[in-house]
């Protein structure tokens, strides 16, 4: 009863397996090491993302948007 996706040296299969998708998901929501700082920075930029989504549908340029979310505006177009 193993997965038809696992064809490695991996437990699981995170790219093509939806049970292997859901054990990724509930691990990276227990690890608070080295990782965890770089989730603060993703959740940070995913919504500074969509506020300026918001922002620019609004019709504010790019300049405007970086002053209003404090950041520069070279990192909105990223």
């Amino acid at each position: 009863m193993g997965c038809k996706h696992n064809t490695g040296a991996r437990t699981y299969c995170i790219e093509d397996c939806k049970i292997g998708k859901e054990i990724y998901q509930f691990g990276t929501g227990l690890i608070f090491d080295e990782k965890d700082p770089k989730r603060k920075v993703k959740l940070k930029w995913d919504h500074l993302c969509q506020q300026a989504i918001v922002l620019r549908s609004k019709g504010y340029s790019y300049q405007k948007i970086a002053n209003q979310l404090e950041c520069h505006v070279s990192s909105l177009r990223k």
